[in-house]
């Protein structure tokens, strides 16, 4: 970038330059011709200077042409030949005007810049040397015909010496512009380097970042938050969403970073916005970090699950070697001759109950024991009618399942899905199974109009699930049944968030069957794009 912008400032100075000359030799004609310069111009040979002048901006005009029709360039070759013109024809006109040399020797100082920026090395004192030894000849020539011999060699001498000066520092002021340009440009290119590493980090990070000003317009936004704040595939600006307009129209009547807020989206998400007021006073702005609800608990959710897991690992153990012994005991005492029939009950209240903490221990330690997802697109239809097969090969209840489309795609852990959807089918025989029936189950798969996300639903003839008990169906240890461990709902609970999906229970009506839906909330642009 830096030889672009170099190449770029050389170009446009050397057009400068060549439109310089033209007009200086049309000037110095137009002075000859029109007698306001005759007294200094020309004096020594008239003639000699008005051909050379013609002779040069011919020349000039030629160049002008070549540079327009990109032949000639601001190339060393190039700017050596012209300035070569250049002297020659300059000092020819100065010596054809002897009664003024001091003056018009003036004229050479502008070529010779040129050669001392342009040039590099010793190129442009070289070409110093060259109009130095060209004033010398024509001084040498002009003191033959001149009595005033000493004064055209001290003009010729100090001339010349102001050539080389001339040469040397715009040498070496050329040098010191360059390379402050190049620091300049480093600096540029290092702080462009720095905002494109800043650009990628906060197009990667997960966390949605938004940057609003004083007027409520978005200075900068990543795409994480724009995910976030879109409906229904729609994005919405910041501004338009109600929960915010209010705080940030706040914010600019006080000036006070708002507190943290959970807002509801339509969709089936919920973001958390936490306000930050950047410290640059000259930027009146307010940074916005948007997270997403579900992934801060399913994050926390794992960290509680590693916690329970160590301690119920550990309990379940120290649990389980009594109860295999007091287990053991029972079944030795159920075989003994000596015990009273009136005792029989008692054992079999000691191995029933025996049997179902070894239950909850198992179901414990299954929970605390699973590995975290590993979410993958599948294809719920030929999933679930794979899963009914299997599962009706094992069991004698009828599953019946449905589905409005071919192909419909959900992302989550194949081993999750397994154990949730038979821990929802276990629960729907329990608890739907009438007297005297094996119980039927139905599973439908489709996509909800509304949210277009995918959904299972596994639903019962049961008796559904009473109002009192609905908040708590999803809780640890809670179950309606003398024989459940109440751990079922709360695993697949569990493991639905472990997957960015939700579970819940659609109420029993006369014409609604009981009925537990899973949705998959990271499966939507999947369905719209086989659509």
């Amino acid at each position: 970038m830096h030889n672009n912008n170099a190449s770029s400032e050389n170009t446009r100075l050397f057009t400068v330059y060549i439109y310089y000359r033209l007009a200086m030799g049309v000037l110095l004609a137009a002075l000859f011709l029109s007698g306001l310069g005759q007294e200094f111009l020309g004096a020594g040979s008239p003639t000699v200077f008005i051909y050379t002048s013609y002779i040069y901006i011919g020349f000039c005009l030629f160049s002008l042409a070549l540079m327009l029709m990109g032949v000639l360039k601001a190339k060393s070759a190039h700017i050596i030949f012209l300035l070569v013109i250049d002297f020659v024809a300059l000092i020819q006109m100065i010596y054809t005007s002897d009664s003024m040399i001091g003056g018009l020797g003036y004229l050479l100082l502008i070529p010779m810049a040129i050669g001392g920026t342009f040039l590099r090395g010793k190129t442009s004192v070289a070409l110093a040397a060259f109009a130095s030894l060209l004033i010398l000849f024509n001084s040498l020539l002009n003191s033959l015909d001149s009595t005033n011999n000493n004064q055209y060699l001290f003009t010729a001498g100090l001339t010349g010496t102001a050539l080389f000066i001339a040469a040397i520092v715009f040498r070496l002021l050329s040098k010191k512009l360059e390379k402050s340009e190049f620091l300049i440009e480093k600096q540029v290119q290092r702080a462009e380097y720095l905002q494109n590493i800043s650009q990628r980090i906060i197009e990667t990070i997960q966390a949605g970042i938004v940057v609003i000003d004083h007027q409520q317009e978005v200075l900068l936004i990543n795409n994480a938050a724009e995910k976030l704040l879109s409906e229904n595939t729609t994005f919405r600006q910041p501004q338009d969403i109600p929960a915010l307009k209010s705080v940030l129209t706040a914010w600019q009547q006080k000036q006070v970073p708002p507190n943290e807020m959970t807002i509801n989206m339509e969709g089936h998400h919920e973001i958390r916005v936490s306000f930050t007021q950047l410290p640059d006073p000259q930027i009146n702005a307010l940074m916005l970090f948007i997270e997403d609800e579900k992934r801060i608990n399913q994050e926390a959710q794992q960290i509680k699950l590693a916690s329970l897991g160590r301690l119920t690992s550990s309990i379940a153990h120290e649990i389980r070697n009594p109860l295999g012994a007091i287990s053991h005991a029972s079944q030795l005492l159920d075989e003994s001759e000596y015990i009273h029939r009136s005792d029989q009950e008692l054992l079999r209240m000691i191995q029933v109950n025996s049997q179902r903490i070894d239950q909850t221990i198992n179901n414990i330690l299954q929970f605390s024991r699973r590995k975290q997802s590993s979410p993958e697109m599948i294809n719920l239809c030929e999933w679930v009618s794979t899963f009914c097969s299997n599962y009706q090969s094992q069991h004698t209840s009828q599953i019946i399942c449905s589905m409005s489309k071919d192909h419909i795609y959900g992302r989550i852990d194949p081993n999750h899905l397994q154990q949730i959807i038979t821990n929802l089918v276990d629960n729907g025989i329990r608890h739907g199974k009438k007297q005297n029936t094996k119980g039927v189950i139905y599973i439908n798969v489709g996509i909800n109009e509304h949210s277009k996300l995918p959904y299972i639903d596994v639903l019962d003839e049961g008796d559904g699930i009473k109002d009192t008990d609905l908040n708590q169906i999803f809780e640890p240890f809670f179950t309606t049944k003398t024989s459940g461990s109440g751990l079922g709902l709360y695993l697949c609970k569990e493991l639905c968030e472990a997957n960015k999906a939700d579970i819940l229970y659609l109420q029993k009506t006369d014409t609604q069957k009981s009925c537990f839906r899973l949705t998959f909330n990271d499966s939507k642009q999947k369905n719209i794009t086989d659509e």
